[in-house]
């Protein structure tokens, strides 16, 4: 189905319910993109303080967050900060009256996903709310695993972490040792328990998910 140019398949031909977390204490103002969204069958979710979205955690993907930047209790860039230590990743982006450049800069570079200026424009809306949507439906899986090795990390004794940093740069079993002023034997005993431990099968693996997780703190998406 498709209608003001947007389809309702616009992840792909996903099947998966799209939803919006509008934040605002202001009903009848969150009445105008409610509408918008249910013209092309997004479904939307209205949270009136930041408490009762930040309660209502862990919200399903695919979905994005349309928050107002003036909110009772805590403005939208803390809103969005408290959502990252939630573990809540989906796109943020933030509606206002007033745009100030110098503010979209700060907000972009700590990770917000884009603005939208009121009055709401159907067309902007629902542009910046489907690509935001694209968006945490594609990052959803590689999310999950940055994720679930950062938790895992945190699993490790002290002895293992500081190891671990070295593994993550690359070095070898010898230069570690080292490193370390230990037998390189050592280091291979504890990478193998350390791999155990992450559910990882090699080392290229454990490369390739630190640079993950990077990337997405890198990006303001993960602490």
């Amino acid at each position: 189905m498709k209608k003001n140019g947007m389809s309702h398949s616009g992840l792909g031909g996903s099947t998966h319910l799209q939803q919006v977390y509008i934040v605002n204490r202001d009903t009848v103002a969150n009445s105008v993109p409610r509408r918008m969204l249910a013209d092309v069958e997004i479904q939307s979710r209205e949270f009136l303080t930041p408490s009762d979205l930040l309660q209502a955690l862990p919200l399903p993907s695919p979905a994005c967050f349309l928050i107002d930047f003036i909110l009772p209790q805590v403005d939208g860039l803390q809103l969005m900060q408290m959502l990252r230590r939630a573990d809540a990743h989906q796109p943020c982006i933030f509606t206002s009256i007033r745009i100030d450049p110098e503010l979209v800069i700060s907000a972009m570079n700590r990770g917000a996903f884009g603005f939208v200026k009121k009055p709401f424009q159907q067309m902007e809306v629902l542009e910046v709310v489907q690509r935001a949507l694209n968006r945490d439906h594609s990052v959803h899986k590689l999310m999950t695993q940055a994720k679930t090795y950062r938790d895992r990390r945190d699993t490790l004794s002290s002895r293992e972490r500081h190891i671990l940093e070295f593994l993550e740069r690359g070095l070898s079993a010898s230069e570690v040792g080292n490193h370390l002023r230990i037998s390189h034997r050592t280091v291979e005993n504890h990478r193998a328990q350390i791999l155990r431990k992450l559910d990882l099968a090699s080392s290229t693996q454990l490369i390739r998910q630190v640079t993950l997780l990077d990337a997405f703190r890198v990006s303001g998406l993960l602490d």
